[in-house]
């Protein structure tokens, strides 16, 4: 059984499609849990009349604490082998959650089933300028993007420290339930960015199945237009999130000993804004240059993410194509 997690908030405006995009499904083995944040606009209602109709809709309302929350909740009262995450404004194919259940059948070593997404506005249409194929994850995988596979472990944790977000909905992931008793649930007190922490922290353990089908979608709408500025305090904020997603990873201590390298990528921006005098008394910069001094390999890994990334995984003994298995 998959158990569909739906975290809702206010959500009435996107819910009916969200709605529809469940009951359609190919596969009928699923409960859905609605986890509602005690809504005012006629979410609850809605989907109480829903309830009524289709038994596999489980009701449950408490105070507004966040989507991680919400996700947390729900995660503990799921009866399912597998978890699906439906964010009550996007969508999936009528076939989504059949081929990414299929994924677990190709690879049950794998802890997570992972498919193309698509990028859609407020009138669902696909937003051509805002394409998943371009981002930086996808533009190292290259055409294995168009290839079903898998990405071992620890590639797509080491895929967070360079290109940032691999894991970009969690609308086109279906994960195994075992992932959360082994590593651990979503942190609620790091903001908006929190699922990238848990995204990093188990990429460092868990194989990844790719299936390479576009099943899932990632609504932009309203405040999500306006991307958030990828300025000074926001970067020291992902390289918190980072480092706490290596220290709270159950990856091997040869992983955790790479700390330093994972986070370096992200913090050689910040120290170029610093001052001479910040420069010479910070500890962080001055280990880094003088690494980047003793080690030729070091200081040329920065010429671009990709050749970081090659260099992150040089440092365990690892080739690409050792971490990328076709199916």
């Amino acid at each position: 059984m998959i158990s569909i997690i739906l975290p809702t908030f206010n959500s009435k405006s996107f819910l009916k499609e969200r709605v529809d995009s469940i009951l359609n499904q190919t596969y009928k083995n699923w409960e859905c849990i609605v986890i509602d944040g005690e809504s005012t606009d006629g979410t609850w209602t809605y989907l109480e009349q829903i309830a009524i109709k289709d038994t596999r809709f489980k009701m449950f309302q408490f105070p507004p604490k966040g989507v991680y929350n919400a996700w947390n909740i729900g995660v503990q009262k799921a009866v399912g082998e597998y978890i699906y995450f439906a964010t009550s404004d996007d969508t999936m194919s009528n076939d989504c959650l059949e081929y990414l259940l299929h994924g677990f059948d190709l690879a049950p070593e794998c802890g997570i089933s992972h498919c193309c997404l698509q990028i859609i506005d407020e009138y669902s249409q696909p937003l051509k300028d805002y394409d998943w194929n371009t981002f930086p994850a996808q533009e190292y995988f290259k055409n294995y993007n168009f290839k079903r596979h898998i990405r071992k472990a620890p590639l797509t944790g080491f895929l967070y420290a360079t290109h940032q977000t691999v894991i970009h909905s969690f609308t086109q992931i279906l994960i195994s339930k075992k992932v959360f008793d082994k590593s651990g649930y979503f942190l609620e007190d790091k903001g908006p960015a929190a699922d990238l922490e848990w995204g990093m922290r188990v990429g460092l353990t868990e194989d990844v199945i790719h299936i390479p089908r576009e099943m899932a979608t990632w609504r932009v709408h309203g405040k999500q237009l306006t991307t958030i500025e990828a300025d000074y305090n926001y970067t020291i904020q992902l390289i918190e999130l980072m480092r706490l997603a290596i220290c709270n990873s159950t990856c091997k201590p040869e992983i955790k000993s790479l700390k330093k390298y994972l986070l370096a990528w992200k913090r050689m921006p910040l120290f170029a804004k610093l001052s001479l005098y910040d420069k010479l008394v910070n500890l962080q910069f001055l280990n880094l240059k003088i690494s980047m001094r003793l080690f030729p390999e070091f200081y040329k890994a920065f010429e671009s993410r990709e050749a970081y990334q090659f260099y992150l995984q040089a440092k365990l003994n690892l080739k690409k194509e050792e971490l990328i298995e076709i199916i």
